[in-house]
This record gives C-alpha cells, sequence and structure tokens, in this order.
C-alpha cells in the first residue's frame, strides 16, 4: 500500500517517515510478492489450458477409437443403447467384452458373479452420449436387439 500510495494519503497517514524509512524494503518486498502472484497466475491459466488440451485430445482419440470397432463390439455397446440400460451382464471370459473394457467403453460394475462366469458391465456415459448422438452406427443392429430376450 505505502509503495503505490499518493504522497497526500501517505502524509494524511502519518506514514511518511515510515515510507522513507523502509523505502528500499518495502520496493523489494513489493516486487517479490507481486512476481510471485504472477507466477502463481501463470501457473493457474497454463494448468488450465493443459487440461483443455488434454480433454480435446482424448476426445478424438475416443471418436477414433469408436470409428475403429468391429461389428461385434459395435452389437453388444448397441445392446446398452437399443435397451435403454446402463448394465448389462457379459460372460467374464469373453475377449470382445474385455477388449471393449481395455478400451475404456465399458467397465465391470460388480466383483459378484450373477450367473457362474457373468458379471454385470456397465457402458460408460461417453460412449452412450456418443451412440446415442450417432443412432447410425447402432441402427444395424437395433431389429436383432430387440428380438432377443434377456
Amino acid at each position: 500500500f505505502l509503495v503505490l500510495a499518493p504522497t497526500f494519503v501517505v502524509s494524511r497517514l502519518g506514514l511518511e517517515p515510515l515510507l522513507e524509512q523502509y523505502r528500499g524494503i518495502l520496493g523489494g518486498a513489493f516486487l517479490v510478492a507481486t512476481a510471485l502472484l504472477v507466477s502463481h497466475a501463470s501457473f493457474g491459466v497454463a494448468h488450465h489450458v493443459n487440461a483443455r488440451i488434454r480433454k480435446r485430445r482424448e476426445l478424438k482419440a475416443r471418436v477414433a477409437r469408436m470409428r475403429t470397432l468391429t461389428p461385434r463390439e459395435k452389437k453388444i455397446l448397441a445392446a446398452y443403447i437399443v435397451k435403454q440400460t446402463p448394465t448389462r451382464f457379459h460372460d467374464i471370459t469373453d475377449g470382445i467384452v474385455n477388449g471393449l473394457v481395455n478400451k475404456q467403453m465399458l467397465y465391470r460394475s460388480s466383483q459378484v458373479s450373477a450367473f457362474d462366469t457373468y458379471f454385470a458391465f456397465n457402458i460408460q456415459a461417453w460412449v452412450r452420449d456418443y451412440l446415442n448422438g450417432h443412432p447410425e452406427l447402432v441402427a444395424e443392429f437395433r431389429a436383432e436387439i430387440e428380438a432377443e430376450t434377456d
């Protein structure tokens, strides 16, 4: 305050002697504090920008993964959309289901088996949103899935 305050304010408060005696120390402290505040703000902005860039890259990678799905993988994911359910049961030894887990499109939502080796798997929210936004990806399986009984 003393470094930036107008002279009449400093004299009105009676702080002129203090300012004259410690001007160098106050100026140095002001510079150090300003540098720390600016660097802290810069790191915050850089972190925010990096997070946005990372999110954009992840989204591009996810969309690319969606475009390279095999018909069997699409059918498994389509069942979640057609049946409008977040959870379906799959055999834990199914390599395709485990591949979708590794691609972070499904996740095993329970560690307890419902039927011998069948476990509950949930669809990731981003996959559900993407497939709901692009119904053409699941259209070819709709009739077949609707005819299936759970």
